[in-house]
């Protein structure tokens, strides 16, 4: 077998077909339109957001809405020309106009908020920037200024703020859209169409001021007339406000546009000079200091004119360290007790020492005062006990002591033979001292140690009768054992123990 050969060229003929000399047309394949019927079974694809899903019978899991006629109707009815974008649902179908006003009355669309629309021309802008949605914030979609909601014309920059006559068709007209506004809108992004600013006329210059005698008072400088801005697009006021704040400015005047002031122009007019501020808190200081002082002088003169408030107030004090201590005994006991009193000579005993000593000491009423010639020996004292010894007590205890005993009974009982061959006795009258015996200063010094913690503990559980009971029997003690302040507390105690 043999291929057959092009007689004109003497070549194989191929496959491939050419509809003309210089066009090449590949040949058309046949669709599998059972592959693809196979690849398309079981699947569904949201009609709101353009999701894969697996079927039409479950919400859509990316825009929560269900695939059914009566969502589908309402879609339609609401479909417009205008578009907002959103994160969750980036590909969400456009609505109208309207719509999207009562989005923006609800608080969903911000200025921040992206948009696109007829007017600009299906590209994305911030929604602040677009002609007839921006006035609805309260700023021109131009010049950036303040505008009420119902102007038709931008005070400021003469731009028209007013929707295409028909916000719901897809794109505006530009020849309308050119002659409505006198050129290309004002966020057009084309540089070769885009409006030049109108330039500030030019300011005539001011007659020049005759020269100024000696004897003259200068006139003072006229303010300075800041010229007035381009009224152009925003970007481009952007830019005359970023060069004006790299200049600088007079604080002591204010720029005004149509007898307006601007906030950040008045802000600036009302900062304060860092050089005036004075050193911060300098007058509280001085204030304070003025009180301090007069404070003191205001003592003196109380203290100077009431010396008898000077005791007052010292014993004040006094009494309420002394309840602080108290407090703080009660809370640890093992702090030693407060002595104010002298600290106690020491008296060496020898020969010579034992006269002044021998009344210091306490001895039984039996007992004989040592000689000078046998060597002075220290009696052992009985160990403190709890309760007080008083001196009433002690006559008491002698007079006991010195009471006859009682007559014994078998002795009546016997014969008068017995009674007459004994001889009476006499009895010796008892001794009685003159007065106690002396308490030495230690063992009273001990004793008024236990009785004034006795009396603290007392006030501080709230027992007064106790305490007065504990200073009175302290008083009775030699007055080297009393503790300070002691007729103060004792006072106290008694005041209190009426209430």
């Amino acid at each position: 077998m043999s291929r057959a050969v092009d007689p004109a060229t003497g070549a194989a003929p191929s496959n491939r077909t050419y509809s003309s000399p210089n066009v090449y047309s590949a040949p058309t394949p046949v669709p599998a339109t059972g592959l693809v019927r196979e690849t398309l079974a079981g699947k569904h694809v949201c009609p709101f957001c353009g999701t894969h899903n697996a079927g039409p019978n479950e919400p859509c899991p990316r825009c929560t809405m269900e695939d059914t006629a009566a969502t589908r109707q309402a879609t339609k009815a609401r479909i417009g020309p205008w578009y907002v974008l959103q994160a969750r649902n980036p590909a969400a179908p456009g609505m109208k106009f309207s719509t999207l006003l009562a989005l923006v009355g609800k608080g969903q669309v911000t200025p921040r908020s992206v948009v696109r629309g007829p007017t600009t021309h299906q590209l994305w802008r911030f929604a602040a920037h677009v002609r007839g949605l921006s006035r609805e914030f309260g700023i021109c979609y131009s010049c950036g200024e303040a505008v009420e909601k119902v102007v038709p014309i931008c005070p400021h920059c003469d731009r028209t703020q007013e929707p295409p006559a028909d916000p719901d068709a897809l794109l505006e007209p530009r020849g309308n859209a050119s002659a409505m506004l006198g050129g290309v809108t004002g966020n057009s992004h084309g540089s070769a169409t885009r409006r030049a600013p109108i330039t500030p006329p030019a300011q005539t210059p001011a007659p020049a001021a005759p020269a100024a005698r000696e004897y003259e008072i200068p006139k003072d400088p006229p303010a300075l007339v800041t010229p007035r801005l381009p009224r152009g697009e925003h970007s481009e006021r952007l830019r005359v406000f970023n060069q004006e704040l790299s200049t600088t400015r007079p604080t002591g005047t204010l720029a005004r546009r149509d007898n307006r002031v601007s906030g950040m122009d008045l802000a600036t007019a009302f900062r304060n000079d860092p050089d005036e501020i004075d050193g911060g808190g300098g007058d509280f200081r001085r204030v304070v200091a003025v009180l301090f002082l007069m404070a003191v002088i205001g003592g003196g003169v109380y203290y100077y004119l009431n010396p008898s408030a000077i005791g007052k107030t010292t014993a004040w004090f006094q009494d309420r360290f002394q309840q602080a201590r108290a407090k703080s005994g009660a809370t640890n006991p093992d702090l030693p007790v407060w002595d104010n009193r002298p600290p106690a000579k020491i008296v060496r005993h020898d020969d010579a020492a034992v006269e002044t000593n021998v009344g210091s000491v306490v001895t039984n009423s039996n007992s004989n005062v040592p000689k000078l010639d046998q060597p002075f020996v220290i009696p052992s004292l009985p160990a403190p006990s709890t309760q007080p010894v008083v001196p009433e007590q002690l006559a008491a205890a002698r007079e006991v002591e010195a009471q006859p005993a009682a007559p014994d009974v078998n002795k009546q009982l016997e014969t008068p033979a017995t009674q007459v061959a004994e001889a009476p006795k006499q009895q010796e009258p008892p001794k009685v001292d003159d007065a106690p015996p002396a308490m030495s200063d230690d063992l009273a010094i001990s004793l008024s140690r236990k009785l004034w913690t006795l009396a603290l503990d007392a006030e501080g559980r709230g027992d007064f009768a106790e305490a007065v009971r504990c200073y009175e029997e302290i008083k009775q003690l030699p007055k080297v054992a009393h503790q300070g302040g002691l007729d103060i507390r004792l006072a106290n105690a008694k005041r209190n123990r009426g209430r």
